[in-house]
């Protein structure tokens, strides 16, 4: 039912490709000595089965065209990249995403409603048609590790219409506003 510290890769894609993981329930995907994290790779017509995922650390999200991988299940995503291209994506289960990139390419979406932390998040909306919403967010924080970037590029879109403040840590990080 869990992954613990090992770095994994999934890579599904292409029609009629399936990797059944229904088991899984916790995914913690650093490996201790190396510090390789774990990534799964959801591409056109591909279908990974993750229904009772519901805690992902050090796991990067990679979707990308028109394929199947639950996602709406997911409470707990930690300290990686969630890359969503050309399709639409829900983890409205989500209420926080520390230390984590959101990428939205080329027309995607994510359904990200409920989430209201994002401290050391970077934000990226690439392309026409990318639009990428946080209406319970309310500040930005830059996090103790690294700068942060807010970032709207090519026609995306970033709504971020209830941040009333962004903050500094006492690393001194910065958070970047770019369009």
């Amino acid at each position: 039912t869990a992954i613990t510290n090992h770095s994994v890769g999934v890579y599904a894609d292409g029609n009629s490709s399936h990797i059944d993981l229904s088991g899984l329930t916790t995914w913690n995907g650093r490996f201790g000595t190396s510090g390789r994290q774990s990534t799964v790779d959801g591409y056109a017509g591909s279908s990974i089965d993750v229904r009772k995922l519901t805690t992902l650390r050090d796991v990067s999200l990679n979707l990308r065209g028109a394929g199947t991988l639950p996602t709406s299940q997911i409470t707990t995503f930690e300290n990686q990249v969630i890359t969503v291209n050309g399709r639409t994506v829900d983890l409205s289960g989500l209420t926080s995403l520390p230390n984590t990139t959101v990428i939205l390419e080329a027309g995607g979406s994510v359904n990200l409603d409920n989430v209201t932390d994002i401290t050391g998040t970077s934000l990226y909306s690439r392309g026409a048609g990318s639009v990428l919403r946080l209406p319970g967010v309310t500040q930005h924080a830059a996090g103790a590790v690294g700068d942060r970037y807010l970032r709207a590029e090519t026609g995306g879109i970033l709504d971020l219409t209830n941040v009333s403040s962004l903050v500094s840590e006492t690393g001194g990080h910065t958070t970047y506003i770019h369009a």
